[in-house]
């Protein structure tokens, strides 16, 4: 029975020809991914120690600016459970009926206020300008150092 054809599987080459695989070459050893930088038409070279550094320090100034968003949702979350609704009693008039929801919606408004300030105090006002710096820093120093590999090979 060796003679006999086994039926191919699907996606198989059936001429049985053996494709050309692509070998890698491993004894040389690879930066790690953070500190590679992609420049033009997808070719990776290792970034300098400072664009390594202001990358790592964007992801921090990232996680950081991340974080405090979701503590800052979280506390406005809470703050919105706590304010539950107004018991009305059936024998409020008008008047107190009214005075109850609108000091309701003051906590509300009170609650979203405080949260939308807290972000703009921290995360606009602090940790965005902070990161955009830090990014403009490393794409700059990138296209500058790429400008200068590009007048040395003219």
């Amino acid at each position: 029975m060796p003679d006999e054809k086994k039926d191919a599987p699907s996606g198989s080459n059936p001429s049985g020809d053996t494709p050309d695989v692509p070998t890698i070459d491993l004894t040389q050893e690879l930066p790690p991914p953070a500190a590679v930088i992609l420049s033009e038409a997808g070719e990776a070279t290792e970034g300098t120690f400072t664009q390594r550094a202001g990358m790592k320090l964007a992801k921090w100034v990232g996680a950081l600016g991340a974080a405090v968003t979701l503590l800052i949702v979280c506390r406005w979350i809470w703050m919105s459970w706590c304010t539950s609704c107004p018991n009305i009693p059936a024998s409020a008039t008008a008047e107190q009926a009214k005075a109850f929801i609108e000091n309701y919606k003051a906590l509300q408004d009170q609650a979203v206020q405080s949260g939308r300030d807290m972000f703009d105090a921290v995360v606009v006002k602090a940790l965005l300008p902070i990161f955009t710096s830090i990014l403009g820093y490393i794409f700059g120093a990138r296209s500058q150092s790429e400008g200068k590999a590009e007048d040395k090979a003219s």
